[in-house]
């Protein structure tokens, strides 16, 4: 602990997820802490910039390539959203065509 707070510059302890996940006394201790990883990835994904938001201590040319790699992706789930939603649109469209016999 005493490495992470030297590097951090900030107060550092220990994780007690048993007193922050709620309604989930059956749970022990082991089961607890991968909910609270689970949990903390999935902030990381929603976050607006994963990559530096929070503590990360992977070495920059890491948090470079992961920066490109995620810069790369959110182009293709734009695209592939696009052309999803209009082949949904053509599909809406077709099967009004035949059921009602529209256009």
């Amino acid at each position: 602990m005493d490495y992470f707070k030297s590097e951090l510059g900030d107060a550092v302890s220990i994780g007690q997820p048993s007193q922050k996940i709620k309604g989930i006394k059956e749970l022990n201790e082991k089961e607890l802490l991968i909910y609270a990883n689970v949990i903390g990835l999935a902030l990381r994904i929603v976050s607006d910039d994963p990559i530096d938001s929070g503590i990360n201590i992977l070495p920059e040319e890491i948090k470079k390539t992961e920066k490109r790699y995620q810069q790369e992706r959110r182009k293709w789930v734009w695209t592939s959203s696009i052309l999803l939603a209009s082949l949904g649109i053509l599909a809406l469209l077709c099967s009004l065509y035949y059921a009602y016999g529209y256009f």
